[in-house]
């Protein structure tokens, strides 16, 4: 089953795909999370209902959602 990183930028709409038995997969999608989120991002698992927010990457997750930190009042 593949599992999605749905990431949402000033370049539009990107979908990563991995498969959790794949060490390769996981390692390469690993990287693009954590470049992320030492660029503010923010994350959500949206595995299940709700989603919630994460940190940290998780593998085993069906669906992860990345957006750019929302700054504004």
């Amino acid at each position: 089953m593949q599992h999605l990183l749905k990431i949402l930028d000033h370049r539009g709409h990107t979908e990563l795909s991995w498969n959790p038995e794949t060490v390769d997969e996981v390692e390469a999608v690993r990287e693009r999370f954590e470049a992320l989120m030492r660029q503010n991002f923010v994350a959500y698992d949206l595995s299940s209902t709700p989603g919630e927010m994460i940190r940290e990457f998780r593998p085993q997750a069906t669906e992860i959602l990345v957006t750019p930190e929302y700054v504004g009042g």
